[in-house]
């Protein structure tokens, strides 16, 4: 439970830096704004997933491959079902008072590769998470 909990937090903390990042952007072309997205996004979710994996992951364990594919994948699932919620549903009834159901048909091809760009910064949040442990381990061999 605890996992979910700073799983489903650090998200939120992403996916709110990279939609306003995004929205502070929104007079530039949509490819622009994806390819910006994408960058903040990198930068943002490999970091969240390191903190998450460093306050989840107990002391001295090595991140798995499995560890890295089931948050990843969590965080995609929060990324549509968010997007549906907002972009879809609570923004467009405030704005026009209808549901914008070609929201996903009018983005362009860069918003497609957020999700399996995820599973990237996943992999490489676990590297640098692994990379550390294993410095911090060959220092304390070291000083024994």
């Amino acid at each position: 439970m605890r996992k979910l909990y700073w799983a489903t937090t650090y998200f939120v903390i992403g996916y709110a830096i990279v939609v306003a990042t995004i929205v502070s952007l929104y007079q530039l072309p949509s490819s622009l704004r994806s390819s910006i997205g994408i960058i903040i996004a990198s930068v943002v979710f490999v970091d969240l997933a390191y903190r998450f994996f460093k306050r989840t992951t107990e002391e001295g364990i090595s991140v798995s491959w499995k560890s890295v594919v089931k948050l990843m994948s969590y965080w995609a699932f929060l990324s549509i079902g968010l997007d549906v919620l907002l972009l879809v549903v609570i923004i467009p009834l405030m704005a026009t008072g209808t549901l914008n159901l070609q929201f996903f048909e009018q983005q362009c091809s860069l918003y497609w590769v957020q999700f399996p760009m995820f599973f990237v910064f996943g992999f490489v949040a676990q590297a640098m998470y692994n990379r550390v442990l294993a410095i911090k381990s060959s220092r304390t061999e070291q000083f024994q």
